[in-house]
């Protein structure tokens, strides 16, 4: 098994040290999704009239799904 390492991404303009067995090219990839699917949440007019808890709780289902 590999070890575990903590890999840092930038996620929403934040930087977050993330620790996992995966590697790091994975990691980044799926901070690049989180990126994208963030992006296109406040292209949309709808998303940004929302109040903030409800965007959380948007980003948060979508992230579960």
């Amino acid at each position: 098994m590999d070890q575990k390492r903590e890999i840092d991404v930038l996620i929403n303009q934040k930087k977050y040290p993330i620790c996992a067995y995966e590697s790091e090219e994975y990691i980044q990839k799926l901070a690049s999704y989180l990126n994208n699917k963030y992006q296109e949440f406040k292209a949309k007019d709808s998303y940004c009239h929302l109040p903030s808890e409800f965007r959380n709780i948007l980003l948060e289902i979508m992230l579960n799904i």
